[in-house]
């Protein structure tokens, strides 16, 4: 007993009075849980995305002549394009098995695919084309007309520079573009072969037209897809 008075007395000496409890005992788990489910919720920024237009002289021997809007996908292995983007009188080829894609605009089945000759990426250069490129077909909701998989961006040497938001091809550079909720485009079932995203604007009946009136012409887009067509068109 006198041992523990004299530790006691020690303690005291040294550390201060001694407390009647532990500051354990007050400690609630429930509390700290709280805290920590009232984290902030995440928001993502709009960042600007690799997409630009690409052309296609045929699909799968039908003429295309059709301006479509593409995204560059890195990430993706196989390149595809959306069954309302294709021509009257395209056949698209049945694949033996169906094949699934994971892309960063979402998961798509394919049964069939296509061949797309001639293509050009007319906001780089109208007349520099790239031979051919094979398609799976997909359908359903999508924010673009075509995916370009790293097969297409190999082949054709396409740098995607998220450094700087540039997509290089050979010694050509654009910008990526801001894509928000305004400017996202549903590739969806048209009324008719023109009521789609992918309008004939390199179409003879365009010759002689300022770009204005080319882009005024477009009138299932929406006012900021327009302006993208008018200065497409004004660089040509």
């Amino acid at each position: 007993e006198d041992g523990k008075l004299e530790i006691d007395g020690a303690m005291n000496a040294n550390f201060g009075r001694k407390f009647e409890e532990h500051w354990i005992d007050n400690f609630n788990m429930e509390e700290v849980k709280e805290k920590d489910e009232k984290t902030d919720e995440y928001i993502p920024t709009n960042t600007a995305a690799p997409m630009s237009f690409i052309v296609a002289k045929t699909i799968n021997g039908k003429t295309s002549m059709r301006l479509l809007r593409a995204l560059f996908d890195s990430g993706g292995s196989a390149t595809m394009i959306h069954e309302h983007c294709l021509p009257k009188g395209c056949k698209p080829t049945l694949l033996t098995n169906p094949i699934t894609s994971n892309t960063i605009a979402g998961n798509f089945v394919s049964k069939t695919c296509v061949n797309l000759r001639d293509i050009t990426l007319p906001e780089f250069d109208r007349n520099k084309k790239i031979d051919e490129q094979g398609a799976f077909v997909v359908c359903g909701d999508c924010n673009y007309d075509v995916i370009l998989g790293r097969d297409f961006l190999m082949n054709a040497g396409i740098d995607i520079r998220f450094a700087d938001n540039k997509i290089k091809w050979m010694n050509l550079t654009i910008d990526m573009k801001n894509v928000g909720n305004k400017n996202v485009v549903h590739t969806g079932q048209a009324e008719d072969d023109d009521d789609n995203f992918a309008a004939t604007i390199l179409d003879a009946k365009y010759d002689g037209a300022t770009p204005e009136e080319v882009a005024n012409q477009q009138k299932h887009l929406t006012p900021a897809q327009r302006e993208d067509v008018r200065k497409l068109v004004a660089k040509y």
